[in-house]
């Protein structure tokens, strides 16, 4: 018997032997019962089949140009079904071990017992995948390193200058590159808060008091007043409350994210 594993056997009823769909015909396989039949057939008028005419006729169409195989084949498992093609033969089902018809070949469609222990072998397969890839991508745990905490303050500085440039006032002709970013804080006297501002790093510091004084609109009379007079104004670095030299650049005396201070001499000398 000659078997295929991609189609169905198709079973010749001349030799009795399993074909695949291109080699069914007698012709097609060089079938040893095919010059022992009658080959004189024609087309029957009622339902189109070739046929012996006059025994087709006889049997009211039910006798056709083959014999019925004279093998027996067992009938469909599902109860109740007639529906087994003699030519084609069973199905056979690995789930619960029986032979079906085209029409219950599936699992779904004749109540597998094996369903159940076939999703269950899946399961099993699916889990020893995974296992099997956790062994061979094991995930790199990386240890910290001494110079972390400074790649962590390096990274917030960076977010700070964002934040301060979203939010800081000041003269916007000054090109991008020019900029110094500081936050300000205006004298008691002012009763405003701090504030993120933005200048020209070449300025000099004299030059800063006065913009930041105009700015929260601070009495100014620097230019009147003795060296010594307490209400001078005065810029301060609130990092180590040093008072600023006036006749030196912003860029020489401040970095970004600094804090000033602007206040009278009275109040820093106290």
């Amino acid at each position: 018997m000659i078997l295929f594993e991609n189609f169905l056997p198709i079973i010749c009823p001349l030799c009795q032997h399993a074909f695949c769909n291109d080699h069914r015909l007698p012709l097609d396989h060089s079938c040893t019962g095919w010059e022992k039949v009658d080959k004189q057939l024609l087309q029957c008028s009622s339902c189109e089949c070739l046929v012996r005419l006059k025994a087709h006729k006889e049997s009211n169409c039910l006798v056709h140009c083959y014999v019925k195989p004279s093998v027996s084949i067992d009938p469909c498992a599902v109860k109740g079904c007639k529906d087994m093609d003699h030519r084609i033969g069973p199905v056979h089902c690995d789930g619960c071990d029986k032979g079906y018809c085209l029409r219950h070949r599936h699992p779904s469609t004749h109540g597998c017992a094996g369903l159940g222990t076939n999703e269950h072998k899946k399961e099993e397969r699916r889990a020893a995948a995974q296992a099997q890839i956790g062994k061979i991508f094991v995930p790199s745990i990386t240890k910290p390193t001494s110079n972390k905490p400074a790649v962590q303050k390096k990274g917030s500085l960076l977010v700070e200058k964002m934040k301060i440039k979203a939010k800081a006032k000041g003269d916007t002709s000054v090109p991008l590159n020019m900029r110094i970013y500081i936050f300000v804080q205006p004298p008691q006297e002012s009763k405003k808060e701090h504030s993120p501002m933005f200048f020209d790093k070449t300025h000099r510091v004299g030059r800063l008091l006065d913009m930041i004084a105009d700015a929260f609109q601070i009495k100014n009379a620097n230019n009147r007043l003795a060296a010594d007079d307490d209400q001078r104004l005065e810029l301060v670095n609130a990092l180590d409350m040093s008072i600023l030299d006036k006749t030196k650049s912003l860029d020489q005396v401040l970095s970004d994210l600094d804090t000033v201070l602007l206040e009278r001499k009275s109040k820093i000398s106290a």
